[in-house]
């Protein structure tokens, strides 16, 4: 007797999609380089979060043996391949480090991406590419000759 009429309620918004986010974030980083903070990554996906300490496998000395032991004739290939085409690429990334600088979304982004896309020049690493991928496939059948 007396009491106040009790009031319920019931929510009726929409949970948010933290799968359609967390892949809307990816590609944000993806195409931007852009990454969240640990804060934002708390704040929306909750839990507390930490980054992982380098994993120590021993000796640093005994790791870089072993991992040294592994490569082959394709390793050092790789190695003389990144070398040779540093210079392309770098004047293609740098082109676009300059457009990231100059645009103000994501949208304007997209937008110059594509009219600066057909003004790269990739041919001369294109070029690399297929000499190198020629020469992977001539060891390839060298080695199996060998062997």
């Amino acid at each position: 007797p007396g009491a106040a009429v009790p009031r319920v309620w019931r929510r009726v918004e929409a949970e948010e999609d933290l799968d359609a986010r967390a892949s809307r974030e990816e590609i944000i980083a993806r195409t931007t380089g852009l990454r969240p903070t640990q804060q934002h990554v708390e704040d929306t996906y909750g839990g507390q979060w930490e980054r992982p300490q380098a994993a120590v496998h021993g000796p640093a000395g005994l790791a870089f043996a072993e991992a040294k032991a592994r490569r082959d004739g394709l390793d050092d290939l790789t190695d003389q391949l990144e070398q040779i085409a540093e210079p392309a690429m770098s004047e293609m990334i740098g082109q676009i480090e300059a457009l990231l600088g100059e645009v103000g979304s994501l949208e304007e982004l997209h937008g110059r991406l594509l009219a600066l896309y057909p003004r790269l020049d990739a041919g001369s690493l294109a070029g690399l590419l297929g000499e190198a991928l020629a020469l992977a496939d001539l060891q390839g059948r060298a080695e199996i000759l060998d062997a």
